[in-house]
C-alpha cells in the first residue's frame, strides 16, 4: 500500500481495520490519531502516516468505494485457529488465503510468537530458517518446521470431516 508510506502495507492496514472493527470506508475516513494508537504496534508515528494516506487520496478511496466497496472476511473454518504461520521459500497466495480462512494469520518474518514455519525444504540455510533452529534451541520458542509436501499431506489431504475439500 505504498499510498501510506513505508511500513503500512497489506498486513498492518488488515490488523488496523480488524482492531477498530472497520467494516466500511466510511468507519475508516471517521478513525482518529488515538483510536489508531490504540491497536496493538501502532505508534504515533505510523497513525500520522495512515492519517495523511487518508488525506491525500481521500478522492480515490470513495471512487473505489462507490465501485466495489468493502468484502468482509469469512472464515470457513478454525484449523488454523491461533497460529502464526510463516511461509519460507515459495510464494503460494492460495495457500495463505487458505490459512487465514481457517483462522491463522500469515507473518511475513520469524518470531518467537511464530508457531509454525512452512519451507519449500527444511535443511536450507535461511535467514528465517536460522531463526527457527535458535529460537528452538534457545527454549524462546516451540516453532513447528514443516516442508510443504509434509503440509500438504498432514493439513491438506485429511479426509473431509471438516466438512471442507482441498
Amino acid at each position: 500500500m505504498p499510498h501510506f508510506g513505508r511500513g503500512v502495507g497489506r498486513r498492518k492496514m488488515k490488523a488496523l481495520c480488524e482492531g477498530l472493527d472497520i467494516k466500511t470506508l466510511d468507519d475508516f475516513n471517521a478513525i482518529t490519531e488515538e483510536q489508531i494508537v490504540s491497536v496493538d504496534k501502532f505508534s504515533y508515528k505510523t497513525a500520522a502516516k495512515v492519517l495523511a494516506g487518508m488525506a491525500e487520496h481521500a478522492e480515490l478511496f470513495n471512487k473505489i468505494q462507490s465501485i466495489i466497496g468493502f468484502k468482509q472476511q469469512v472464515t470457513s473454518g478454525d484449523r488454523f485457529t491461533g497460529e502464526k504461520i510463516v511461509i519460507t521459500g515459495f510464494r503460494d497466495a492460495a495457500l495463505e488465503k487458505l490459512i487465514e480462512a481457517e483462522g491463522g494469520e500469515v507473518q511475513s518474518s520469524v518470531s518467537s510468537k511464530t508457531t509454525m514455519v512452512i519451507a519449500a525444504s527444511t535443511s536450507g540455510s535461511s535467514g528465517k530458517l536460522k531463526k527457527v533452529h535458535d529460537l528452538n534451541n534457545s527454549g524462546k520458542a516451540n516453532i513447528k518446521l514443516i516442508d510443504l509436501a509434509t503440509f500438504r499431506k498432514q493439513y491438506l489431504e485429511q479426509p473431509a470431516s471438516t466438512g471442507l475439500e482441498f
